[in-house]
């Protein structure tokens, strides 16, 4: 699950491509129209306007509602492909689309999870994906990265497939948190934000998984 899963590339990771992109639509997922096909290229319709774009555009306009909406979306859209017993691969901002027609549409399907792990686990990598890349992307704005979170667990319910496996993965790495948060003065951005993703996740995941807390967040300081 903390590993990628890496595309073939040339002709045979655009047929992977392909596949993964058909499976989606087969599923309901909003993703580009296939226009063409060839043994060396394809031709995809637009799928719409960029996520992270259209964020870091209503973050530098100081619209504060726009970018929680945009934000609010995406985990909504997340959410209802995860319904759809589907999962991306790697669902980060850049990856998102908001069409012409409001509703959320996902690009950009060269990993394949499913082909190497069972779904409720791809969906859970899904899930620390998208969050990481809040993060990242939205650097000062740990608020945002909450929103995401708890407007999925709000779409996709208590019981939701991926939770348990997410718990689990985030109790095995407990420790590596632990040491990381000793060193954080000296840790580069993408550690910082990994941190900054766990410290979010494991005072909930837990509880609404069934399992026992990893955390308590009575006493936890949010990283910056």
């Amino acid at each position: 699950m903390l590993r990628p899963t890496v595309s073939p590339g040339g002709c045979r990771g655009l047929r992977f491509e392909t596949s993964h992109l058909l499976r989606m639509r087969d599923h309901g997922v909003h993703v580009p129209e296939l226009v063409m096909i060839d043994d060396d290229w394809i031709v995809l319709r637009d799928n719409g306007h960029i996520l992270k774009d259209q964020i870091k555009a209503a973050v530098a306009a100081g619209d504060t509602a726009k970018t929680c909406d945009l934000i609010e979306r995406a985990a909504t859209g997340l959410a209802d492909l995860h319904a759809r017993e589907c999962a991306h691969g790697a669902p980060l901002l850049r990856n998102i689309t908001i069409c012409k027609d409001g509703s959320t549409g996902f690009i950009d399907f060269e990993e394949d999870p499913e082909g190497c792990m069972l779904i409720a686990d791809a969906q859970a990598r899904d899930v620390l994906l998208f969050l990481f890349s809040i993060q990242r992307e939205i650097k000062k704005r740990p608020d945002l990265l909450q929103l995401g979170w708890h407007k999925y667990q709000l779409h996709a319910g208590r019981n939701a497939a991926p939770l348990r496996p997410l718990a689990t993965v985030l109790h095995r790495i407990f420790p590596v948190y632990l040491v990381l948060l000793l060193f954080r003065r000296w840790l580069g951005t993408d550690a910082i934000t990994a941190l900054q993703t766990y410290q979010t996740l494991y005072r909930d995941v837990g509880s609404l998984a069934g399992n026992p807390r990893i955390g308590d967040n009575s006493n936890n300081s949010t990283i910056q």
